[in-house]
């Protein structure tokens, strides 16, 4: 029975081969697909011609524009040889005149042989017979015999993008300042579509003519696109490419008496848009065909597709995650087959899903430490190469200083005296903190001293009251004289100060206290602040390992003595308090911070085996808790 039931049996392969050649499907769909390619190719390529056109012909008419300040120059020459129709006296009157006759004059300059000027227009006494000779332009024309275009520039006259055009005489040169306005006046009329527009660059890359005259002020380079550079190497036509994520169609064409080139850049969506429209008609009436041909064969399909749908709705329950789930039909042979291949499938990928994501994990980790090691390199060498060039700063500043002071010890201005202490002392710390820089960069380690922090407290307190604003009241609170650490002078200045810092910046619009305050805790697991900070210690630095918690990192038994500064400012965002030690993070504004100050700080402390925790809120302030180690006698 199960044999014949076999014979009998009508495969979906049969099926699906009678239903497609009944409705003619390959038929439509190659021809739609080869019509849609024919006509799209033919209209893509009329639009880069027609692009490239518009290119050549502004190319022409600004190279028909050059030839004019050209001409009027070699008429000028004409009026030089035969002076009988201009006397020299006239020659800046004849100047002036050319000026307003011609509005892409910005100046006229007449040079003799050795570089010096005769005549110019507008006049202007205090040009007359100055020595031109070094510039660029005069040494150039001079060896080339050639008339030459400069790159632009701004005028200091009007304070308009300008370029100078040179043209050799037979005795001398003449000058003129041509204003790139009247350039742009001919870009500014092709209108290519929405978006498009035309512009002109010189044969550095540098803009001479485009629609925002901002470009044009700032002498902006646009090189780096790919239709100016090739445009550049001397190829021209029409050049796709992809520009801040936006696909641009780029024709380029050089102006032949200068070499500049005229680009005409649209975007690719834009152009196409006729493109565009034809094949979504060519489309609709591929997809329409094929609607009716399905619809002819749906009785014929609907045996066949069952069991299909049956099949697809067991593999949409694995593809969702359920690799439990296993496939059971009673169909067509093929079916069956798939089915079955599908649950052996299925056991695979769950098998390989659950080491896939164990080796996911693992690689997360690496490439994270990776990361994190890259950044910290990155870090050591851009700081050794700003504390180099700091460092000489210093020298300079630290030799002045020393030479100002040994000059008023002479005269006994004590006050003045005094202010050039404080300005050398403030110099020798920097010197410290470059050669700190240094050290960190060159991966040495520095020594450390026996050293007094409510001294160093109070010192940097006093240096940094004059740089923070007025409205910002300092209070402090240091109880503790005998406050005894091992550590480096300089990095331990650099804490308070990047600390305070920090704290002036969060009241400089509102003002506030900054309280410094500094204690001895003989046992710190009394102490809530150590507490707290203890434990965001770990969330901060990321201690995932059971063997490696801060509790059993940070020694309990020994005294510490805990600096405090708050600040009754803006605070901060709990979304960013695992964040602030990081290297590079700031919430401040472009210009008013690193993202470095923190990041110093936590590995300062780290250094000197002690920790550092935050509390803050928005709008309630912030206070840092760092512990130092306390050094005995």
């Amino acid at each position: 029975m199960d044999s014949m039931d076999h014979k009998k049996a009508f495969t979906l392969k049969k099926a699906l081969t009678l239903s497609f050649l009944l409705i003619a499907l390959l038929p439509v769909i190659i021809t739609g697909t080869i019509s849609l390619t024919v006509m799209s190719g033919m209209m893509e390529r009329d639009i880069l011609e027609k692009n490239y056109e518009i290119a050549k012909a502004v190319a022409g008419e600004i190279s028909r524009t050059l030839d004019e300040p050209m001409n009027i120059m070699g008429a000028m020459e004409a009026m030089l040889i035969h002076q009988r129709l201009i006397q020299p006296h006239e020659l800046n009157r004849y100047l002036g005149t050319l000026i307003q006759t011609y509005p892409l004059f910005d100046s006229l300059k007449i040079l003799d042989n050795r570089g010096v000027v005769t005549q110019i227009a507008p006049y202007s006494k205090d040009f007359v017979n100055i020595d031109l000779s070094s510039h660029p332009f005069f040494r150039e024309t001079s060896i080339t015999g050639r008339p030459m275009w400069s790159s632009p520039y701004i005028s200091p006259r009007t304070g308009t993008p300008t370029l100078t055009l040179t043209y050799p005489l037979s005795k001398g040169m003449a000058v003129a300042n041509i204003n790139l306005s009247y350039l742009k006046n001919i870009t500014d009329r092709i209108k290519i579509g929405t978006n498009g527009y035309a512009a002109m660059v010189d044969r550095s890359g540098t803009i001479l003519a485009h629609p925002d005259s901002a470009h044009i002020a700032e002498q902006r380079n646009i090189r780096h696109l790919p239709a100016v550079a090739r445009g550049i190497e001397g190829e021209k036509g029409t050049l796709r490419y992809t520009f801040d994520g936006i696909k641009w169609m780029g024709s380029v064409e050089p102006v032949p008496i200068t070499g500049w080139l005229v680009c005409i850049f649209q975007p690719v969506r834009e152009a196409m848009a006729p493109v565009t429209h034809i094949r979504n008609i060519i489309f609709f009436g591929i997809v329409s065909a094929l609607f009716l041909a399905i619809l002819g064969s749906l009785i014929i399909v609907k045996r066949t597709m069952t069991p299909l749908a049956e099949l697809l709705s067991g593999t949409m329950q694995i593809a969702r995650g359920d690799y439990t789930h296993t496939i059971e039909l009673r169909s067509y042979g093929e079916i069956n087959t798939l089915a079955h291949y599908f649950n052996i499938m299925n056991r695979a990928i769950l098998s390989r899903e659950d080491a896939l994501k164990k080796d996911m994990e693992k690689r997360k980790r690496l490439e994270e430490q990776l990361r994190q090691a890259h950044k910290m390199e990155a870090i050591g060498t851009l700081a050794g190469g700003i504390a180099h060039d700091f460092n000489n700063i210093l020298a300079v500043i630290i030799g002045y200083a020393e030479m100002a002071r040994h000059g008023l010890n002479k005269h006994g201005n004590s006050k003045e005296v005094n202010q050039l202490d404080q300005i050398l002392k403030a110099s020798y710390r920097a010197r410290d903190l470059v050669k700190q820089i240094l050290t960190f960069s060159r991966k040495e380690s520095k020594e450390r001293i026996h050293m007094n922090l409510a001294n160093a407290v109070n010192e940097t307190l006093q240096l940094i009251r004059a740089t923070i604003p007025a409205t910002v009241k300092i209070c402090n609170t240091v109880e503790v004289i005998d406050a005894n650490i091992m550590a480096d002078p300089t990095e331990i200045h650099q804490v308070v100060m990047n600390l305070c810092t920090n704290a002036a910046h969060a009241m400089e619009t509102g003002g506030g206290t900054l309280t410094v305050s500094l204690f001895r805790v003989t046992d710190i697991g009394e102490d809530k602040d150590a507490a707290f900070s203890i434990k965001n210690w770990g969330k901060n630095r990321g201690f995932k390992s059971r063997e490696k918690t801060p509790e059993k990192i940070i020694p309990q038994s020994r005294p510490y003595l805990k600096l405090s500064i708050q600040d009754t400012g803006t605070g901060i965002d709990s979304k960013y308090m695992e964040r602030i030690f990081d290297p590079y993070f700031t919430t401040k504004g472009v210009g008013k911070g690193s993202g470095m100050g923190l990041s110093v700080v936590m590995g300062i402390v780290k250094n000197h085996e002690g920790f550092i925790g935050v509390e803050s809120s928005p709008g309630k302030g912030t206070m840092f808790h760092v512990f130092f180690p306390e050094a005995l006698p």
